[in-house]
């Protein structure tokens, strides 16, 4: 049926974006509208962390810390962590794509699957 199975369910996800820039990258979408694609995919995902303090000076101890008073804008720094991780190896597999002469998906999944067995 054509869909994409990975063994591992939490890959699944990593799976489906990378083949859809990679086909993306092989139908000629502009350079730009690949960077932000991959950049929407990543906000979309990203989850945020609700910050519960004291009413008393809670907020105002947030901030000094250097973090976030909203708990809306909130990102754990391992979120942030995993998804430019994240990012960088589909930037890695990108280049590789790119690099090779008309790949077909076996090549590009072949790219995906030395580096997520």
């Amino acid at each position: 049926d054509g869909t994409i199975s990975v063994l591992r369910p939490e890959q699944q996800s990593k799976a489906r974006s990378f083949f859809k820039g990679a086909s993306q990258l092989i139908g000629g979408s502009s350079q730009r509208a690949q960077i932000a694609q991959v950049l929407n995919e990543k906000v979309a995902s990203a989850r945020t962390v609700l910050h519960q303090s004291a009413m008393t000076g809670g907020r105002f101890d947030t901030l000094e810390r250097g973090e976030s008073s909203s708990a809306t804008t909130a990102i754990k720094p391992t979120a942030n962590q995993a998804a430019q991780s994240t990012l960088n190896s589909f930037h890695e597999w990108a280049k590789q794509a790119e690099a090779m002469q008309n790949p077909s998906r076996m090549d590009i999944y072949k790219i995906y699957k030395q580096d997520a067995p």
